[in-house]
């Protein structure tokens, strides 16, 4: 454990006494990337380039990032810790997504600048607890920040400050128990949220931070997949996708709108958590 804090929640939330936590984010051994990590198919034209999403993933077994680039590279990091969720943004607005972990039975968030192991840059408690982390530019200002969301009410907590502190967006969207997702749908350059239901395989996605109903609605892929988003072929537009974790494949949407794959790649072994971004070091 590396970074030790006390902090105290604040806001909306549960008032909480002090809590210990430290993120298990020091400088580890190499490792080495899984079978199949730059074994793929595509049919289209996406690749790992400026302005182009590629997929990542995390092995909670060994707190280790798995993140493709450019030409099927890969970079590996170890960073987290037992219970630790991944997620991934732009944290200071260099324009590359790098990682970050969530401890959810303390809500804290450890983020890092770059893609390499080591302490994290930004520490701070926010949410309830028990959440699902999320990340996005919901004000279009360049940078990514956090939010949460709570499953058993539907309810999306998302701030524009990495930082203890009150949701400036709360709203309730989609059914209880989806999964969320977070893209900038329409190319305005601001992220919004939709949900996933597994048992149906629907997108449910919304171009507002209010809740609104309507939307877009997509039928997508095989039941309980694990949804994923981002712009997979560089046109300003995130689409959807879905992650099996059964055998580590994710399969990507180019468009907002039903149909097979345009993308089909393999990354990881089976039973990894999936991640997106534009990544360099």
């Amino acid at each position: 454990m590396c970074e030790p804090g006390i902090q105290t929640r604040l806001g909306v939330f549960l008032l909480l006494s002090t809590v210990a936590v430290a993120a298990s984010c020091a400088t580890s051994p190499t490792v080495t990337a899984p079978r199949n990590a730059n074994e793929g198919t595509r049919s289209g034209a996406a690749s790992a380039a400026v302005g182009v999403d590629v997929p990542g993933v995390y092995d909670p077994a060994t707190a280790s990032f798995f993140l493709a680039t450019a030409g099927d590279a890969t970079i590996a990091v170890n960073y987290g810790g037992t219970g630790m969720v991944p997620l991934a943004g732009d944290w200071n607005g260099d324009g590359s997504q790098t990682i970050g972990i969530y401890d959810a039975a303390h809500a804290m968030f450890y983020l890092k600048n770059s893609n390499e192991p080591g302490g994290a840059d930004l520490v701070f408690l926010y949410g309830p607890g028990d959440s699902i982390p999320l990340s996005g530019d919901w004000n279009g200002d360049g940078k990514d920040t956090v939010g949460i969301y709570d499953a058993k009410s539907g309810t999306f907590f998302l701030t524009d400050v990495n930082a203890t502190g009150n949701a400036l967006y709360t709203f309730t969207f989609g059914a209880e128990n989806s999964r969320p997702v977070v893209g900038d749908w329409d190319g305005d350059g601001r992220d919004t949220v939709g949900v996933y239901i597994p048992e149906k395989a629907l997108f449910f996605l919304t171009d507002g931070l209010k809740g609104e109903p309507g939307g877009v609605q997509v039928e997508f892929a095989a039941l309980e997949l694990v949804p994923v988003a981002g712009d997979w072929d560089g046109d300003g537009k995130d689409s959807i996708g879905a992650y099996d974790p059964k055998n580590g494949t994710f399969l990507l949407r180019n468009a907002l709108n039903g149909g097979p794959a345009d993308i089909t790649r393999s990354l990881g072994a089976p039973g990894l958590v999936p991640i997106v971004g534009r990544w360099s070091r």
